[in-house]
């Protein structure tokens, strides 16, 4: 399973507001129950999200694949 998620939703003129450590948090907290293998950032998702993410998910084992 692959994760690609949005910096959040975006407002009425398409920007993206959310925070990098929100979706750092979000993602650990599904990464921790081994539910994923993989995990990128699409729209809204600036640098700071993606060294967020590797930051969080450092460490954790992907998803069990039986």
């Amino acid at each position: 399973i692959w994760l690609y998620p949005n910096a959040g939703y975006p407002d009425e003129a398409g920007h993206y507001h959310e925070a990098a450590a929100e979706t750092a948090t979000a993602l650990r907290a599904i990464a921790t129950q081994r539910s994923i293998n993989a995990v990128g950032a699409c729209c809204g998702s600036t640098p700071a999200h993606i060294e967020a993410l590797a930051t969080s998910l450092a460490g954790l084992r992907p998803r069990l694949v039986s």
